[in-house]
C-alpha cells in the first residue's frame, strides 16, 4: 500500500514538473492484453500465460501472481500450484489443487503500473483410480492355497495394473512368497505356514500414470483342517465306546435272564 502512494505520489509530482516545463507528457506503461490458455484444465497440467505491454519504459519488471482460489483451499494445501518463468513477459503456471483460479499480470516501468486478468481458469480434480482387495477361500487354513485379487472399484478411470504388498505378518517372522495366478492381472497366490493376520496392501495405476489410494486388507489364517479331523475322531472313538458298553450291558442281561430261567426250570421239578 505504501509502494502504491509513493507510486502515485511520484506521478503527481512528475506531471507538475512536466506541466511547468512544458515537456511532453510522460509515457506510462500499460497492459495491452494477457492471454491465458487453456481456461480449463485439471490438476498437474500446464497453462501458457502470455502478456503484452506497452510503454514499458528501459527498466520494466513483470510479475504473474494467483490472486484468489474458489473455493478457498484448506489451511494444509500451503502451495496451490507453481509458477515457471513467473517475472517474464511469457509464463506458466501449473494447479496443484482444483477450483476457479485468477491470475494476474502486473506490469511496472519504475514509476507507474498497471495490471490485467486472465479469464478465470477452471482446474478439475484428477480422474480417481479405485481398487478393492479381496482374498479366497473364505476360510483361509496354514499350508493351504490362498489367493488375493486386487480389481477396480468404480473409479473415474480404470487401474490397468496393480501392486499387492505384505506389509505386515505374525511373529515368529514368516515370509510370504507371491505366484501370479493366470486369471489376469492383479491376482496372486500364496501360503503360508504359520497362522495368523496378515496384512496386504494393493495400488492401481491407470495408463496416464495417476495411483489410487493405498487400500489394506488383514487375512487371518487359522490352524489346518487337521485338526478338526483328530477332534471329529475323538468324538467317533467316544460314540464307539459308549455303543460297545451298551452291546456289553446287553448281553449281561442276556446272561442273567438265561440264569433266571434255569433257576427257575429247576425249582418247578
Amino acid at each position: 500500500m505504501r509502494r502504491n502512494m509513493l507510486l502515485v505520489g511520484l506521478g503527481l509530482v512528475a506531471a507538475g514538473l512536466v506541466a511547468l516545463c512544458g515537456c511532453p507528457p510522460l509515457l506510462q506503461i500499460s497492459v495491452v492484453s494477457t492471454t491465458c490458455e487453456p481456461v480449463a484444465v485439471g490438476v498437474g497440467e500446464s497453462i501458457s500465460l502470455d502478456a503484452t505491454v506497452a510503454d514499458e519504459g528501459e527498466i520494466p519488471t513483470y510479475s504473474w501472481n494467483v490472486i484468489s482460489v474458489d473455493p478457498p483451499p484448506n489451511p494444509s494445501d500451503e502451495v496451490v500450484g507453481s509458477f515457471t518463468s513467473q517475472t517474464k513477459l511469457e509464463a506458466r503456471f501449473t494447479p496443484s489443487i482444483e477450483g476457479e483460479f485468477l491470475i494476474r499480470f502486473t506490469g511496472s516501468d519504475g514509476l507507474f503500473s498497471d495490471s490485467r486478468d486472465c479469464p478465470v481458469i477452471t482446474v478439475a480434480g484428477r480422474a480417481r483410480v479405485v481398487v478393492r482387495l479381496e482374498f479366497e477361500p473364505e476360510t483361509p487354513m496354514v499350508n493351504r492355497p490362498i489367493a488375493l485379487t486386487c480389481s477396480n472399484n468404480d473409479g473415474e478411470t480404470e487401474a490397468v495394473t496393480f501392486e499387492i504388498l505384505q506389509i505386515l505378518s505374525p511373529l515368529p517372522p514368516d515370509f510370504v512368497e507371491f505366484r501370479d495366478l493366470p486369471d489376469g492381472p492383479g491376482r496372486v497366490g500364496f501360503a503360508v505356514s504359520v497362522p495368523g493376520s496378515y496384512l496386504f496392501s494393493c495400488t492401481g495405476t491407470n495408463a496416464e500414470g495417476d495411483t489410487s489410494a493405498l487400500v489394506t486388507l488383514e487375512v487371518d489364517v487359522g490352524g489346518t483342517a487337521g485338526n478338526s479331523n483328530g477332534n471329529e475322531n475323538v468324538n467317533g472313538n467316544d460314540n464307539s465306546d459308549v455303543n460297545q458298553n451298551d452291546n456289553q450291558t446287553g448281553m449281561s442281561d442276556n446272561e442273567n435272564a438265561n440264569d433266571n430261567a434255569s433257576a427257575n426250570a429247576n425249582d418247578n421239578g
